[in-house]
């Protein structure tokens, strides 16, 4: 038996990142996408998932892969979760790890991955799925495989690049890059030491001479990405990123040693907040979530404030980022979203009646927020029709 320390009972919102959180309401928020969610996810069997992984991939078990197998049951026990996932390898040339499946989701691990990791950094590897998990996030990348599955077999030009599903793949693909960080706290949560966790990130950043590379080196280059601020340096980093599932290396490392320093050592001293009576592990569903996204939203604006003894920009304009996705949700028929501090406020010189000033809305106002549900409502009949064409209309 392992003597790292376990969580029993730990809750999601022990590890979440703010970020992770917003990402994933504003995408739930978005006209359509709980129709998106939950027509994919009902296309979707775990039958199907397994009997495809058993078809083309090696489980792990104490016979084969006997290390991935004790690497999965190893962080299942730490989070508490029962039973073990399956763990699968896969023939792969890229080195990588992810979670699938709806309701039983399933880890699988590349064999260059299995190549490029060493014992603790698999550990570290296979204990941050074991957070997508516990997170209920492999639902969600799950969905976003399929979207670019029917991409990738419509060809180009295909309705799935249209303005009906463009925004819903866009905010879908922002969520899965922001849950890496999350991810990268569950697997410190599991190793209960940086290190292993930090060169498994450097490894994918530059391959397996971790001993040609100097951690220190490392996070000063991931501080200079973060205050460049030259010329189009924020344009090309936002350019960089669209597109791709994950957050760069150096961003990663640099989040996950800030909570290193903040969080964390209250929860491996056994202080951390609990799951409910009755949740699973699957607190991150699309019906078990808390669903104010605007409380969401302002949650990670505030988490982004920009530090006073830092010279890092970067918080300060993620902040601005938050408030401008809180304004695009409220200008989407998002009546949660978006109750800024002049949401309400009568225009100068409007001649509005000391009776709207006391907080009843102005007429444009309500006219406006019609459209914006009218409009919102327009989009989500498109998804459904656009669904309907694909999948068959739903009995």
């Amino acid at each position: 038996m392992s003597d790292r320390r376990n969580y029993p009972g730990i809750s999601l919102a022990a590890f979440e990142h703010p970020a992770d959180h917003a990402a994933l309401e504003a995408f739930r928020t978005l006209p359509g996408a709980a129709a998106l969610v939950k027509r994919l996810a009902g296309q979707t069997t775990e039958s199907a998932i397994r009997l495809n992984l058993l078809a083309t991939s090696a489980r792990a078990s104490a016979s084969q892969f006997a290390k991935l197998y004790e690497c999965a049951a190893e962080a299942a026990r730490i989070l508490d979760i029962s039973p073990v996932p399956e763990t699968f390898v896969s023939l792969g040339s890229r080195p990588g790890a992810f979670s699938l499946g709806i309701d039983s989701p399933r880890v699988v691990v590349t064999s260059s991955g299995l190549d490029l990791w060493q014992d603790e950094e698999l550990l570290a590897i296979v204990g941050r799925e074991m957070g997508h998990i516990l997170a209920g996030h492999a639902v969600y990348k799950t969905i976003l495989s399929i979207i670019v599955n029917i991409e990738s077999s419509l060809g180009t030009g295909n309705v799935w690049g249209t303005s009906t599903m463009a925004p819903l793949k866009a905010a879908l693909a922002e969520w899965s890059r922001k849950s890496e960080l999350s991810a990268d706290r569950a697997g410190l949560l599991v190793t209960q030491n940086s290190l292993p966790l930090y060169h498994a990130l450097m490894k994918s950043a530059a391959g397996p001479r971790i001993g040609e590379m100097d951690i220190n080196e490392f996070f000063r280059q991931a501080s200079d990405y973060e205050t460049s601020r030259q010329g189009l340096d924020s344009l090309l980093k936002f350019i960089d990123v669209v597109g791709d599932s994950r957050p760069f290396a150096s961003v990663r490392i640099a989040a996950l040693q800030e909570w290193e320093r903040g969080a964390y050592p209250a929860i491996i001293e056994g202080r951390y907040p609990l799951r409910g009576p009755h949740s699973s592990v699957r607190e991150n569903s699309w019906e078990g979530r808390g669903a104010d996204p605007g409380s969401a939203l302002r949650a990670a604006r505030d988490f982004h404030q920009p530090d006073s003894s830092s010279p890092n920009p970067q918080p300060h304009r993620t902040g601005k980022l938050i408030d401008a996705l809180g304004d695009f949700l409220k200008g989407h028929g998002n009546p949660a979203a978006g109750h800024g501090r002049d949401s309400q406020r009568p225009e100068a010189g409007s001649g509005s009646s000391e009776k709207a000033s006391a907080g009843s809305p102005h007429p444009e106002s309500g006219r406006q927020a019609g459209n914006d549900g009218a409009a919102g409502e327009k989009q989500a009949r498109n998804v459904e029709e656009l669904l309907d064409g694909l999948f068959g209309k739903k009995e």
